[in-house]
């Protein structure tokens, strides 16, 4: 009787708080931690499928195309043109620089307007004007005036060109001419010295150009306003 009891009591132990055995219960098999299958998580949130995401995207690669495009415009903007005068430890300044000026009073040999000529300046070259590279241009306003500032110092040689088909190029078989400069005031500009080529005739036909007067004179220094508005 009191083992009867005994076996009672181990199985009632063993039942749930209910008192009463689930058959599900005591026929479900045991599975593995490993093998236990979990219910499939929930795909994450696409951001890019999201229309303010995507505007955000397309402003932020267009704000790094422009700041590209800006860098490859500053790197492709060097060169002789813009630190003329650079020593590599000095920045250009109208001291180490060289002015030139003058006005053409003159075209023969063509039809072409004072303002549809191109002044060439070569400086350092020896050999023949049309194979020069080192060279600066400015253009000539109707009244026939022409100024070209912040041009290397050294030896100068100025010419004059059309360009008939206007596509920016100068070709052989387009009218030019030199200047003359039989005294050679033009062979060894300093810095800080301006050329002055006054009254300028342009001969296409024989690509010469002639002046009435060349002089050298001294850059006037800017003064600086001390009190800019």
């Amino acid at each position: 009787m009191i083992e009867e009891e005994a076996s009672n009591e181990r199985t009632r132990g063993a039942l749930p708080a209910g008192g009463r055995a689930d058959s599900n219960e005591r026929t479900r098999p045991l599975v593995p931690a490993s093998n236990r299958t979990h219910p499939a998580k929930k795909a994450a949130f696409d951001l890019s499928r999201h229309p303010s995401y995507s505007r955000r995207m397309r402003y932020a690669m267009a704000a790094v195309g422009l700041v590209l495009g800006f860098a490859a415009l500053l790197a492709s903007c060097g060169g002789a043109d813009i630190c003329l005068g650079c020593d590599g430890n000095s920045t250009p300044s109208p001291q180490n620089l060289v002015t030139a000026t003058g006005n053409i009073n003159q075209i023969i040999g063509s039809a072409a307007l004072v303002e549809d000529v191109r002044v060439i300046f070569c400086v350092g070259f020896d050999g023949p004007f049309l194979d020069c590279t080192n060279t600066f241009s400015t253009t000539v306003d109707t009244n026939g005036n022409f100024t070209r500032s912040r041009l290397p110092k050294g030896s100068l040689r100025v010419g004059f060109r059309l360009d008939p088909n206007d596509n920016g190029m100068f070709e052989p078989t387009e009218p030019w001419a030199e200047l003359e400069d039989p005294n050679g005031f033009l062979a060894n500009l300093t810095g800080g010295q301006t050329a002055n080529i006054l009254d300028v005739t342009i001969d296409f036909g024989a690509n010469t150009a002639t002046a009435t007067q060349i002089t050298v004179t001294t850059t006037p220094t800017p003064t600086p306003n001390p009190n800019p508005t």
